[in-house]
C-alpha cells in the first residue's frame, strides 16, 4: 500500500467520523468518505491485478534471497 494510498484512507476515515457527528452538510462528508475509499480500493484492485501478471522468480536460492534482504536492510540503515 502506498503512502498515499495510506493518506487517503485516513481522510476517509476522518471525513466517516465527521459524518457521524450531528453537523450540517454531513451527508457530505459521508459521501466523500465513500468516494475516498472507492479510490483506495480501485488503487489495490490495480496494483493487484498487475502482481498477479508478473512472473514468478524461477528458483528459490535461500542465498540470494539472504543477500537481498542484507542489502536492503543496509539501504534503509543508511536513508
Amino acid at each position: 500500500m502506498t503512502r498515499a494510498q495510506t493518506l487517503l484512507a485516513l481522510a476517509a476515515v476522518v471525513l466517516a467520523s465527521m459524518a457521524a457527528l450531528q453537523l450540517p452538510g454531513r451527508l457530505f462528508f459521508a459521501l466523500a468518505a465513500v468516494l475516498l475509499i472507492g479510490v483506495v480500493a480501485a488503487g489495490r484492485l490495480r496494483a493487484g491485478l498487475r502482481a498477479r501478471r508478473t512472473p514468478p522468480r524461477d528458483t528459490l536460492d535461500a542465498g540470494t534471497r539472504a543477500a537481498e534482504i542484507r542489502a536492503a536492510r543496509e539501504r534503509r540503515l543508511r536513508r
